[in-house]
């Protein structure tokens, strides 16, 4: 059975058979032991609150500083159960119930991570437009609501299981047991935790300030002299070949031990096929004129090969336009990188494959998902409609009411977005892009349920730049916004994850749970505007940073805002345009390609029915093929094509060898679900915690006047680890 395919059974099955038909009995099993409900109903004391109130201000306050790296790795929900466990250890047993510990842990979780309104703020600043603190609230404010009422609509759609919630769900079951149970330190997979935490502590803070070289290490840049090799083999500017890295930050990326293997194998064979193939190919017969810039960048260039000048657009649009309407006006045709070329055919052709392999294998769950979510939307408004649940009592009525209120007050921030001031964008066209937020939350939200992201920047930039027409960044710019940060945000803690941990409800707490993740989320916004503020106004920080650590998202989005606002499609498709048929291709690629395997499948299965036209070992391999073919996912593959440069390329070798060797070992060990969990939980908070005490020790130094460098020995050189000729 694929992966996707998994989701989509377990979504369209009733909750009282789901636990035939939803994963494996080993999900289940933690899903249910992570909150054990107590027959008594729920109800957060106020040290369950004062310990959300805390966490939530203090990685609410950090997460900004972190914008401008390439790996974001310090805030995780993974470390609220470890501070919990140090805050409490010393305490009376029951100081916090575990059902009190899943509850602050989604609280913190859902206000905890950078609202994705911030990207686009901290971007539209490079076109000369500043927003003040009030319309910046408004923003992020309306786009972090929205999305929290629609993972609240979306949450029984996506009722499967989620990798990214084992981790977290085995972690708070080991570090506090129910009542009768030993407590961490003297269990088995407590010590086990704690020994594997360390350990990767210690090797991550060598790794990121000792030997910094091995963050990626590049095999053909070994070779001295040779910019070509350089650009091929950089794991950071270039295309990766054979680029190393023993960095987890970089890896875990995959959650190489709980997401499926297979799913895992897709997402890297498209990152091989892209980087190892197709881009340097590409490159060196020079399609789309592309042999004279660089073979991977973030960055869009003129056609004199330079970075794309932002500044001079804005001088000359401000001379020409001086006392009129501020249209800005390109100054050269945007040139594209070969891999940002590739990436936008590939992009295209992911998102028309999702939509194309739901119809295909699961069209009746797909329609039924539709009609159901249209239907919840609607049934905001209707008061007097029966309550979704059974649990819901007296105080439904209330709590619906609040539910209609904070949906009504985002979607109507978005439409009268222009009478605040923040953009010209009309009404109607941010009305549309809250319909699209909202129809890409199943597509997207069964790539990212596998824990992958799927590519879905690129349409609404086009469909925002053809409306708006050239010379308009600002008001395509904030339709991407309302089209891609809902959805985000629905999909992420504050949203359908997060209700993967309200065990509660069994206990009366589902409303709980709710309510914290509302509440966490506003909260965690205001922390972050305050922090953001402050980064904006103060000078750039002397203290340590990683090595090749770059602003990998805000940069992207940037360019998107050049070739989509400024140049526009109408620009970029044009009949004399190198680029005019990238949208063709990529719309051809995702409807033709999921239809390849569907149809051997179908081929396949008729003639394993039918005998083969030999005899029975011809009938097995026919119908093991058709297996096979079923199992192919064209989605899957295709997102892993536009990874890269998003994220460094040298996460691919790695990766495939770490998903590999651990599938092996875990197969040959016969390692249970809930191990693998837990050796996934305690990585990553080694490395998490390793990167975040270098980076306060930087900052407390840089405030001495001491800033903390890297080490230069083992090879390592100021400036470049690599050692790549770029």
């Amino acid at each position: 059975m694929d992966s996707i395919e998994i989701l989509a059974r377990s979504s369209q099955s009733p909750p009282q058979e789901q636990s035939t038909t939803s994963w494996h009995s080993d999900e289940e099993t933690i899903a249910k032991q992570s909150s054990n409900p107590s027959t008594k109903a729920f109800r957060p004391s106020w040290r369950a609150w004062l310990s959300a109130l805390v966490l939530t201000t203090l990685f609410a306050f950090i997460s900004p500083m972190f914008l401008f790296r390439a790996y974001n790795m310090p805030v995780t929900p993974l470390l609220v159960p470890v501070l919990l466990y140090l805050m409490t250890t010393r305490k009376k047993p029951g100081y916090l119930t575990r059902e009190e510990i899943v509850w602050v842990t989604s609280v913190v979780a859902s206000g905890s991570s950078f609202a994705p309104a911030y990207q686009w703020i901290a971007t539209i600043k490079d076109f000369g437009h500043l927003l003040n603190h009030w319309q910046q609230l408004a923003v992020v404010l309306g786009t972090q609501l929205l999305g929290w009422s629609l993972g609240h609509i979306l949450s029984p759609v996506f009722s499967a299981m989620w990798p990214n919630t084992l981790p977290l769900m085995v972690l708070i079951q080991t570090l506090f047991p129910t009542s009768g149970q030993q407590k961490p330190p003297h269990t088995k997979r407590g010590r086990f935790f704690m020994l594997l935490t360390a350990l990767t502590f210690v090797y991550q803070g060598v790794l990121s300030f000792v030997a910094p070289i091995f963050k990626s290490l590049c095999v053909l840049c070994l070779v001295p002299h040779s910019k070509i090799l350089g650009m091929l083999g950089s794991g950071w500017d270039g295309a990766g070949i054979l680029s190393l890295t023993f960095d987890w930050a970089a890896v875990a990326t995959l959650q190489p031990f709980v997401a499926q293997v297979g799913a895992q194998l897709h997402y890297l064979a498209g990152a091989l096929l892209m980087m190892y193939v197709l881009t340097p190919v590409g490159w060196h017969m020079d399609w789309w004129g592309s042999r004279s810039l660089p073979i991977v960048s973030t960055n869009v260039f003129d056609t004199a090969g330079r970075v794309y000048n932002v500044t001079l657009v804005d001088q000359i649009s401000s001379a020409k336009w001086r006392g009129g309407p501020h249209v800005y006006d390109p100054y050269s045709p945007v040139r594209l990188t070969v891999n940002s070329s590739l990436g936008y055919i590939f992009a295209v052709a992911a998102m028309a494959a999702v939509v194309v392999h739901l119809v295909l294998w699961h069209s009746r769950w797909l329609l039924r998902t539709a009609q159901n979510t249209a239907w919840a939307v609607l049934r905001l408004w209707d008061l007097r409609a029966p309550a979704p649940a059974a649990a819901e009592n007296s105080s439904g009525c209330a709590v619906r009411v609040c539910r209609l209120v904070v949906f009504t007050v985002s979607l109507g921030v978005a439409v009268i977005s222009s009478q605040l001031g923040i953009t010209v964008l009309p009404g109607w066209q941010a009305l549309l892009a809250v319909v699209w937020a909202t129809l890409m939350c199943i597509p997207v939200g069964f790539v990212e349920a596998l824990g992958f992201a799927l590519p879905m920047d690129l349409l609404p930039h086009i469909l925002a730049g053809w409306m708006q027409g050239p010379g308009r960044p600002l008001e395509t710019g904030y339709f991407h916004l309302w089209a891609t940060a809902p959805t985000h945000v629905a999909l992420g803690w504050s949203g359908v994850r997060g209700h993967q941990l309200r065990g509660l409800a069994a206990a009366g707490g589902g409303s709980w749970t709710r309510r914290g993740l509302l509440l966490g989320l506003v909260w965690g916004a205001l922390v972050n505007h305050l922090s953001f503020s402050l980064l904006r106004t103060a000078q750039p920080p002397a203290g340590w940073h990683e090595e090749g650590e770059a602003g990998r998202l805000p940069a992207a989005l940037s360019s998107e805002l050049i070739v989509w606002g400024i140049a526009g499609p109408q620009s970029i498709f044009a009949r004399a345009s190198p680029y005019r048929l990238l949208f063709l291709y990529g719309a051809l690629i995702g409807v033709l390609a999921p239809l390849l395997p569907y149809a051997a499948h179908r081929a396949l299965t008729r003639l394993a029915a039918g005998g083969g036209g030999g005899g029975g070992g011809t009938e097995s391999r026919c119908a093991w093929l058709a297996r096979a073919a079923r199992g192919i996912q064209v989605p899957l593959v295709l997102t892993g094509m536009v990874a890269v440069p998003t994220v460094p390329a040298n996460f691919i070798v790695s990766g495939l060898a770490v998903a590999v060797a651990g599938h092996v070992w875990c197969r040959v060990g016969r390692v249970a679900l809930v191990d693998r969990s837990l050796y996934n939980a305690a990585l990553d908070t080694g490395t998490r915690l390793a990167v975040a005490a270098l980076f306060a020790a930087g900052q407390v130094l840089a405030t001495r006047q001491k800033p903390l460098v890297f080490a230069s020995w083992w090879g390592n050189r100021p400036g470049n680890v690599e050692g790549c000729l770029l």
